[in-house]
């Protein structure tokens, strides 16, 4: 008698190496020596004295004082 589970068609390597070549095609960083460029033109806003974070913008800034950094002023 044969398992009533479904038969596995991909393997988890195969799946995460086709997520990770989505990521790079939608423009995410990474891809060795050809995601330079993606790497590269990331250009950061601003950056947290505290803690040295960087940010975009200084909305997302103002979120991130407020909750990691309650006691310091912004």
């Amino acid at each position: 008698m044969g398992g009533k589970a479904k038969a596995q068609k991909h393997t988890a390597k195969e799946i995460n190496m086709k997520h990770k070549a989505a990521k790079e095609r939608a423009g995410a960083a990474g891809g060795g020596a050809s995601g330079l460029v993606n790497r590269k033109c990331q250009k950061v806003g601003v950056k947290c004295d505290v803690c040295l974070n960087e940010f975009m913008s200084f909305p997302d800034m103002k979120i991130h004082y407020d909750s990691r950094h309650p006691k310091e002023n912004f």
